[in-house]
């Protein structure tokens, strides 16, 4: 008999531990590796939450240590309860941890998110809260991508983190760094990818763009190669060149990524042409209005995504659909440059409310 209710209390957890997080409270298993530890899996936005954080050093799999910050809900008043997690990207070559001091993430955490911000290598400047983590500028390439990993595999380690909803969120330039680490890695427990008006290959990302008229005073193509010492392969060729910018192109790697893709787009982007100082910019088939959003949300349907669409439900664009210069989503039509950044929350959000993969 004592066997028989082990035996029912062992299946008992099995049961529980399979059952997980998305769209509902239910009690899940962590999944430590150091046998089964359960908790109740908290739905985003259920309740407003005290909130903690924390410094740590993770080391990726090329041995550098990342200076890592994490936001989330206060453990202690939280105990036996797991979240969402969250990993945001900066724009452009920034430093990331000193998001965790962003209103748009502390907000998020309130709302029942680990939010676990992260310098890549090289990146930081040694002040409080911006320490440098191990290693060299490396501009969103493969050795930035390896240490998202690591920081996607040490969220997914946590015990307060629910296993299926993990997401990460990119912002301009940082989709080179979240698409090549999901492309590459697309075993990794990510749930979805919210992609804020990233630039998708050298073309764009170098502002080659801004070039196409007969106005010189408006190229920025010269303040890419100041940054990083390199141009588009359109204007430099060479091999070595065109090897650095393989690692660096989203556009190569968001097909790849099995996790649902969300592109978040206003009419007027805020880096590309056109924008609400050049409103008539169209040069095709080199570039039209956000053909970098186009091109992305097509390569990932036509891609292994399961999910794909342009902005949020408000917007009502359909979901895994393809599109042309001619037949281009819906727009967010902001009187601005870009998506202000206070509308990110709810795109998060919603894409944390949906059901597991």
């Amino acid at each position: 008999m004592k066997r028989f209710l082990g035996l029912i209390a062992l299946l008992a957890i099995a049961v529980l531990a399979s059952c997980g997080g998305g769209g509902s409270s239910t009690t899940t298993g962590t999944g430590n590796g150091d046998g089964v530890t359960l908790c109740v899996d908290v739905s985003p936005e259920s309740g407003t939450v005290n909130i903690e954080s924390k410094e740590v050093w993770v080391t990726d799999g090329n041995g550098y240590r990342l200076y890592t910050r994490i936001i989330q809900p206060n453990v202690n008043e939280n105990a036996g309860k797991c979240f969402a997690a969250l990993i945001p990207i900066p724009g452009g070559t920034g430093d990331g941890a000193p998001q965790a001091d962003s209103p748009l993430y502390r907000e998020l955490a309130g709302k029942g998110f680990v939010v676990v911000a992260f310098n890549a290598p090289g990146r930081g400047n040694n002040q409080p809260g911006n320490l440098r983590s191990d290693g060299s500028q490396n501009y969103n390439g493969f050795l930035d991508q390896d240490a998202l990993k690591a920081i996607i595999e040490y969220a997914y380690a946590l015990p307060n983190v629910t296993k299926n909803n993990m997401g990460v969120q990119t912002s301009s330039l940082g989709i080179s760094m979240g698409a090549g680490a999901l492309g590459r890695y697309p075993q990794l427990p990510i749930k979805y990818l919210v992609d804020a008006e990233g630039p998708s290959e050298c073309f764009n990302i170098a502002f080659e763009t801004w070039a196409l008229d007969s106005d010189p005073s408006n190229d920025r193509h010269g303040q890419f190669y100041q940054l990083t010492g390199h141009y588009c392969t359109t204007r430099d060729p060479s091999s070595q060149n065109q090897a650095w910018w393989t690692e660096r192109e989203a556009l190569r790697y968001i097909g790849g990524i099995k996790a649902r893709y969300m592109r978040v787009q206003n009419q007027w982007d805020h880096a590309q042409p056109p924008n609400m100082q050049y409103p008539s910019w169209d040069y095709p088939p080199l570039w039209y209005q956000n053909k970098h959003a186009i091109d992305m949300v097509n390569a990932a349907t036509r891609g292994s995504s399961p999910w794909t669409r342009i902005n949020g439900n408000q917007i009502n664009n359909p979901t895994n659909t393809l599109y042309t210069r001619e037949s281009p989503p819906k727009y967010y039509t902001f009187s601005q440059n870009g998506v202000p950044y206070q509308e990110i929350n709810p795109l998060i959000l919603e894409m944390a409310k949906m059901q597991p993969l």
